[in-house]
């Protein structure tokens, strides 16, 4: 019975580890998300399925094969605004647009 704890014991401290490497190196999910992009200049949006990734403050937004946004941490409030909501991450880059991300995919509109 000793030798199977010290086993388990052993087995979990390893999984941590191999977690707290992945970690490290900022692997992490991408997951698939709804978004919306407003042109400041256009009356017109862009919408739909989109990829999202977030890592240690830094988000990456892909949406299908047109447009790719990256949001450094350390540029949050200095070359766009975040806002984070209940069911969406509004990101604000003055002047020029505003991309919304839903995680939780389309929302239902009212």
């Amino acid at each position: 019975m000793q030798r199977l704890t010290v086993l388990m014991m052993t087995v979990t401290i390893a999984a941590l580890s191999v977690d707290t490497v992945a970690a490290k190196r900022g692997r992490t999910e991408i997951v698939t998300a709804y978004c919306t992009l407003k042109w400041r200049e256009q009356s017109r949006k862009d919408e739909g399925e989109c990829h999202f990734r977030q890592a240690f403050g830094n988000v990456q937004i892909w949406m299908g094969q047109r447009w790719a946004f990256e949001f450094p941490a350390k540029e949050q409030g200095k070359s766009y605004q975040r806002s984070n909501e209940k069911n969406r991450i509004i990101f604000t880059k003055e002047g020029d647009y505003k991309l919304t991300a839903y995680q939780g995919g389309k929302p239902i509109m009212n």
